[in-house]
């Protein structure tokens, strides 16, 4: 899959365990984008996202110009059946074919099949790449992936890599075990083994990443992260280690400060060299009487001076509806003693659009200059909703800050896409987030209230509700 990374945050926070229990409604399934059931009745309107545009400003010709697009079909249940990627040529501005996915979803709305294909711009047709075909249990819960390769010389599918999910009595994914195809003995042999451990709250704390060892005959340890919550259930302390030999050597550590509502105030990274404890980074929030965030304030740690140093510096700006429309980044001068803006983004919204754009300042013309820009295109759906829904029972590291959704999967080998509807199935958002790592959506710009997310990978689907406040 073709991925846009549009924004880059600087800084990564760990998350709160939480299982979904859409007692509100439903989210299902379709690959890149979801349809939102908010009851059980056979028909709902939705606004679902038909493309996706995206264009870098030519500076020397003063115009955007595209290079890249995404295009999105659904059948009769908003599952997106289709979804295609293309790429802009310039020479007779025209879209190419890059990539496609194509979907298969069973009557619960679970993805049973994906299959990719690749174009190829010589003889022009579509090449095979992979196909995922998973299984599920009568509780919605993904059991079983397995993924094929093309084999363009033999034109047939080609079995890759297997990857068994084991749940706990309470349907919590406790173990992911992945195997890989072994042509010689024919056969699936194990690779790699991840470990889910939760307290008492169901709040992850530790996530543990093995491989296996053919020689030895045993499991290897290589990869721990472990988590310490305090009594409002909110993540103190996140630190990741590393297995040398038969000790565990902590790599990094993030210690995090919250108001009385529960808001990151601080957040402070400790890295850790030949057992040696050096802070590294911190980040300072502030938040106006609405709980929004109107400033984040990154500084590094000087060992010379043995002092924090101030380093960027954001400043939100809203609009009467409390929605962000202009996030402004500045960069410290250390010689002048003062903040020097560097960059703003821009967010318009409209019924059925929703553009982001980046602009970048000239310090010798003394103006804002465009950068890049993607607008999403968005129509409404009449969709034939899912008579009794499988209720989900999946995993997903995520926690809600003011101006701030903050997502954690701990998943090996999966990219995914966070969405987020309100509850009359408009999308109010879309990003990419990696696997392993905390990713930091802003939601400024959204008002206060109940909303649905999804996250989606090749081989799952994560969906819940998040309060914004």
């Amino acid at each position: 899959m073709k991925k846009k990374n549009i924004i880059k945050y600087s800084f990564l926070i760990c998350c709160i365990f939480f299982t979904s229990n859409t007692l509100l409604g439903q989210a299902y399934k379709t690959a890149d984008k979801f349809m939102i059931q908010l009851s059980e009745s056979t028909n709902k309107v939705v606004q679902l996202t038909d493309s996706i545009t995206y264009e870098f400003y030519d500076k020397e010709e003063s115009k955007w110009d595209f290079y890249g697009k995404d295009e999105y079909s659904y059948d009769a249940n908003g599952n997106n059946v289709l979804y295609s990627t293309f790429d802009w040529d310039k020479s007779d501005s025209s879209w190419v074919p890059l990539q496609k996915e194509q979907y298969v979803w069973d009557t619960n709305g679970k993805m049973t099949d994906k299959v990719t294909y690749i174009w190829d711009k010589a003889t022009k047709v579509w090449t095979g790449v992979n196909n995922y075909e998973d299984t599920y249990d009568d509780y919605g819960n993904i059991t079983q992936s397995l993924c094929y390769d093309w084999d363009s010389g033999s034109s047939e599918w080609e079995q890759s890599t297997k990857t068994d999910y084991i749940y706990d009595e309470n349907k919590i994914l406790t173990q992911k075990v992945i195997y890989n195809w072994d042509e010689t003995t024919g056969q699936y042999l194990v690779s790699v083994k991840i470990e889910y451990a939760f307290d008492i709250n169901g709040k992850m704390t530790m996530f543990l990443i093995s491989y296996w060892d053919n020689y030895a005959n045993q499991w290897n340890p290589d990869t721990k992260i472990e988590n310490v919550y305090d009594v409002n259930g909110n993540i103190k302390v996140y630190s990741s280690y590393s297995l040398y030999g038969s000790l565990w050597e902590i790599v990094d550590k993030r210690e995090y400060i919250y108001d009385a509502k529960g808001n990151v105030t601080q957040e402070t990274v400790f890295t850790y060299k030949d057992g040696q404890c050096d802070k590294d980074e911190k980040y300072e929030n502030s938040y106006d009487d609405n709980g929004n965030i109107i400033q984040l304030i990154t500084y590094k740690w000087d060992k010379i001076a043995n002092q924090w140093v101030s380093y960027m510096k954001n400043d939100y700006v809203y609009n009467v509806n409390a929605r962000a429309t202009q996030q402004l980044i500045y960069v410290w001068n250390e010689t002048a003693g003062l903040w020097v803006i560097n960059k703003k983004y821009d967010y318009n919204r409209t019924d059925n659009i929703y553009q982001y754009m980046t602009s970048n300042w000239d310090n010798v013309a003394m103006q804002w200059t465009y950068d890049f820009r993607f607008t999403d295109y968005s129509t409404i759906h009449n969709i034939v909703g899912i008579q009794n829904p499988v209720q989900e029972h999946n995993e997903v590291c995520i926690r809600q800050a003011e101006g701030l959704i903050e997502v954690f999967i701990p998943d090996f080998n999966d990219k995914f896409l966070f969405e987020l509807y309100d509850l009359q199935g408009r999308k109010q958002l879309s990003q990419p987030i990696e696997n392993n790592t905390t990713t930091q959506i802003r939601v400024d710009d959204l008002i206060s209230g109940l909303y649905l997310y999804n996250i989606i990978s090749d081989s799952k689907k994560i969906s819940g509700k998040v309060s914004l406040r």
